[in-house]
């Protein structure tokens, strides 16, 4: 961990390019993007990404060089940053990861984050057998179930009719019944994603995640210095709302336009849901998350089909309202990560720095961002004494989560399976009732009552 890396995350809309343009200028930098939406090629306006002349000369890597009709998966991007940071380094320059993706930020600073490919597969790849499990008896049933989920080759409804089976619940219970306990039987993608740890790995997802718990503290990277840019909701929000309607004065229409031309040709990632009404596009897949491309669907659906009848102007302003509420609501959760995760995760530990600085007003950008983050990267990079990060404003104390508090919270009890001692289902099968609160909302039921009754049980 003697490598520097500077780091600047915040929500859409808080000048996170701005910042680690501003720093790259000052302190001999280049800029590595890590947002998951602009690696792909297209939708410059769409995605918000920095411009040639925003760039100002700044080396950007990874930005705008993933071809829309493949999908690029968390281990790539992990695999490829750690590349492109090895060789900023070996020219004396100074790396600095921008972006609010926060599995990607996470996989890079932390060596445990992604187990070998095996908790984030390469979705580009297919899901090719461990060779350990040549004989297992459950081998052919695993193959179809993992095909039968592929969201590659599958619909979403597909997948829901295969997860009503319960074959992935059956099949993850008897290979890992640790995470078998810890998912929802309705959580089928994360109950794939514990079978295909198995499948291709050979070994259990719970024994992955033991084995990372059990690892060294010193599990970073880099010598890292992290710059939060928050900005509180009631300025953040209409500045996100504006900038939607900035992006269509721009051409948003016609960016996405062209790019749903190339979808409807198949040069872009995303089957097509034909038993979906009206037929749509799979939004989960590469490029096709960003938002704008889901929020316009039924607008450009109506405009493909010439319908008649609609008030396509209407249907144009919900779309736009659509994606601003869209916008709204990542940012919400970009910052929700943010607090508990990230910062929890770094504050207080050796060789990081985690400072929040207050974007709400971009009005006095060079004092309250631009100089502190410039003076507080500079000494960190020289090894001096950096301010204590509560200090920094009256947001940052209110913010950051303290320390102490967390330490003295009890630790959460784990989320556990009951089985009904008195109660059964259709089949004559103990009823099985997933986490506390379903447990709880059981045995106030009647049918449960009435047996508890019968049999005299107190």
């Amino acid at each position: 961990m003697t490598h520097p890396l500077l780091v600047v995350v915040g929500t859409t809309g808080v000048g996170k390019s701005q910042l680690g343009i501003e720093l790259a200028k000052a302190l001999n930098g280049e800029v590595v993007n890590a947002d998951s939406m602009q690696v792909y090629k297209g939708l410059d306006i769409t995605t918000n990404k920095a411009t040639i002349q925003e760039r100002d000369g700044i080396p950007h890597h990874l930005l705008d060089f993933v071809d829309p009709s493949r999908e690029y998966s968390v281990s790539e991007f992990q695999r490829d940053a750690l590349k492109v940071i090895s060789q900023i380094h070996s020219r004396g320059h100074t790396p600095i990861l921008v972006g609010g993706t926060n599995y990607y930020i996470q996989s890079l600073l932390w060596r445990e984050s992604i187990i070998a490919s095996a908790s984030e597969p390469d979705l580009g790849a297919p899901d090719i057998p461990h060779a350990s499990l040549a004989t297992h008896p459950l081998l052919d049933r695993m193959a179809r179930a993992l095909d039968a989920t592929d969201p590659k080759q599958r619909s979403m409804q597909q997948i829901a009719e295969f997860a009503r089976t319960d074959e992935l619940v059956e099949l993850v219970s008897f290979v890992d019944p640790g995470m078998a306990d810890r998912w929802h039987p309705n959580e089928d993608r994360k109950l794939r994603r514990s079978l295909q740890i198995f499948y291709t790995t050979g070994k259990p997802h719970s024994e992955w995640i033991a084995e990372q718990k059990a690892a060294t503290r010193d599990t970073l990277r880099f010598k890292t210095c992290i710059f939060w840019l928050y900005a509180d909701p009631p300025a953040l929000y209409p500045r996100l709302d504006q900038r939607v309607d900035e992006m269509i004065k721009m051409g948003l229409f016609s960016e996405l336009q062209d790019m749903r031309k190339k979808l409807v040709t198949g040069q872009v990632i995303g089957p097509l849901i034909k038993d979906h009404d009206p037929p749509s596009y799979n939004y989960t897949r590469g490029i096709l998350q960003a938002i704008g491309f889901k929020e316009f669907d039924t607008y450009f659906c109506h405009l493909e089909s010439q319908s008649t009848g609609v008030d396509i102007e209407m249907v144009c302003t919900q779309g736009i309202e659509n994606m601003k509420r869209a916008t709204r609501q990542y940012a919400r959760r970009q910052v929700t990560w943010i607090k508990n995760k990230l910062a929890g995760k770094c504050l207080g530990v050796e060789g990081v720095g985690f400072y929040l600085l207050d974007a709400t007003s971009l009005d006095g950008w060079n004092q309250t961002i631009r100089n502190p983050a410039i003076q507080i990267a500079k000494d960190f990079l020289e090894n001096k004494s950096t301010p204590d990060p509560y200090t920094l404003s009256p947001l940052a104390s209110a913010l950051l989560p303290k320390q102490q508090q967390e330490q003295q919270q009890p630790t959460k009890p784990p989320w556990t399976k009951q089985t009904c001692p008195v109660c059964v289902d259709r089949n004559g099968i103990p009823r099985v009732l997933n986490g506390r609160q379903e447990w709880e909302v059981h045995v106030q039921t009647r049918g449960h009552k009435m047996r508890i009754q019968k049999l005299g049980v107190m």
